[in-house]
């Protein structure tokens, strides 16, 4: 019982501390730097075809996310077409009241990628991307990141925060969320 009560105030410290320290690494850069935050789509129904929704486990992870990123100030809140990436979003768009804006899959991955790409420079703030298991590697990779591991099917507790400084070297933390 003591370890389900300590995980979520461990987390939040962590996730604080994270934060705190990417957003120093681009204190005093221009308006121009900011922090991507991707993380993989939660845990979705394996039995509902091509676009499932998530499973309550999924969902609990989503809530899990809105509010380790409560304070983190955001500017956008990218997406997928598929419930899975929508979802995942909809605790975290609900609480900062920004609108999900949905990235198309068509004309196969490499065009998705540069499509996300190309919007995500073009903010001016920080975003948060839900991707799936084979975008979210691709994605950190064309933005400037270094190559991160393949993301597993059934892992879906990844969060990679990227600081995109206005001028010098990407940085990446890698880290885990929920339960």
């Amino acid at each position: 019982m003591i370890k389900k009560l300590l995980f979520p105030i461990m987390l939040g410290l962590f996730f604080s501390a994270t934060l705190q320290a990417a957003e120093a690494e681009i204190q005093g850069a221009d308006s121009n730097s900011k922090i991507l935050i991707f993380v993989r789509h939660a845990e979705k129904q394996l039995d509902q075809g091509k676009d499932p929704s998530l499973t309550p486990a999924g969902q609990r992870r989503a809530t899990q996310l809105a509010i380790a990123l409560k304070d983190m100030p955001f500017t956008a809140l990218y997406a997928t077409p598929f419930k899975r990436t929508k979802e995942t979003l909809e605790p975290i768009s609900k609480n900062k009241e920004i609108t999900v804006q949905v990235v198309d899959v068509k004309g196969g991955m490499s065009e998705h990628i540069s499509r996300s790409v190309e919007k995500i420079k073009a903010e001016k703030g920080n975003v948060l991307v839900v991707g799936h298991s084979n975008t979210i590697p691709l994605l950190i990779k064309a933005i400037g990141g270094m190559e991160i591991d393949a993301i597993a099917e059934n892992d879906y507790d990844n969060l990679y925060l990227l600081t995109l400084p206005a001028k010098g070297s990407v940085g990446l933390i890698h880290t885990k969320y929920g339960q």
